[in-house]
């Protein structure tokens, strides 16, 4: 491909924090009054306001999306088991194999667990002119479609990547053709892969992202090696940082890897913003606190 460049010599940044530009958080207004407020529901694409608020029934079979951690229908902590065995999904009822029931027995399955985020990313990111994949990706965690972890996050990381580099390259056309395909090859990275498969989504995501932009099949040369090379780069990153997982946490290290070998590779260097501060961390029942790159201690009073 005549427009890969060689390794730049751009300045490698600490995780969770980047140069210049706005900051990708939630913040809590009375204690940093010159940040920006938390994303209104109002600025959610038109229509989802009222969508991703109520319960929503598949096969009259209702769960609650406050349960945003644990179990989608009673929030019980999930278990995993080492050898998967089948069951039936609580929402839609169809039987499926699976290694992760909660502790009370419900089972979810995981196109029912992530099909109204999945649908919410899409929409949001083929409508938003953001360029930073970061502010991106913080704005979508903020649904409350999108739960503390789940395989939506495997769509999530690609699509926030396909919406900031086509609106920075100026191609806005493009993203709706790439962001389907995103979803369709994402939806084949089950939940949980990190720990069975050792290969965390948010890493695939960035493979399908770089495979998408250079339109690698199994048979092209540079263009494999690209994608190949992408996910390797992120799921070293991951790993790095050490389990349990954290949805929020591999997302955010995939898209800033991501960034970073754009910038390298291509030379295309995505705006992205000073820092991400964690707004999860309450409500992650194995967050590594201080052990994370992304963790913010928020003082009471």
């Amino acid at each position: 491909m005549e427009d890969i460049v060689a390794a730049s010599s751009s300045p490698s940044h600490r995780s969770g924090s980047f140069p210049n530009g706005s900051r990708c958080s939630k913040i809590r207004s009375r204690l940093e009054p010159h940040r920006a407020p938390a994303m209104g529901m109002n600025q959610f694409p038109q229509g989802w306001s009222g969508r991703i608020h109520k319960l929503i029934a598949y096969g009259g079979a209702p769960y609650d999306m406050e349960h945003t951690a644990g179990c989608l229908i009673c929030g019980r902590d999930l278990v995993y088991s080492e050898e998967s065995r089948d069951l039936v999904c609580a929402v839609c009822g169809e039987v499926q194999s699976t290694t992760a029931v909660c502790e009370a027995g419900h089972f979810v399955c995981d196109r029912c667990h992530s099909l109204e985020a999945l649908d919410f990313i899409e929409e949001f990111c083929i409508t938003t002119t953001l360029e930073d994949p970061l502010a991106i990706a913080c704005i979508l965690m903020r649904s409350p479609a999108v739960r503390m972890h789940g395989p939506e996050h495997h769509f999530l990381v690609p699509a926030a990547l396909i919406a900031a580099y086509c609106n920075h390259q100026g191609e806005p056309g493009r993203k709706g053709p790439l962001l389907r395909q995103a979803r369709a090859r994402s939806s084949a990275v089950p939940g949980g892969a990190c720990g069975t498969h050792g290969a965390c989504g948010a890493a695939v995501g960035t493979g399908i992202f770089m495979s998408l932009i250079t339109g690698s099949t199994p048979l092209k040369k540079q263009e494999w090696s690209l994608a190949n090379q992408m996910t390797a780069r992120s799921l070293m990153m991951i790993a790095r940082h050490g389990g349990p997982r954290c949805c929020k946490r591999d997302s955010w290290l995939a898209i800033q890897t991501a960034v970073t070998f754009l910038s390298e590779r291509f030379g295309v260097a995505l705006p992205v913003g000073e820092e991400v501060r964690c707004e999860y961390s309450d409500i992650n029942r194995e967050c590594l606190q201080t052990a994370c790159p992304f963790y913010t201690v928020y003082l009471a009073g």
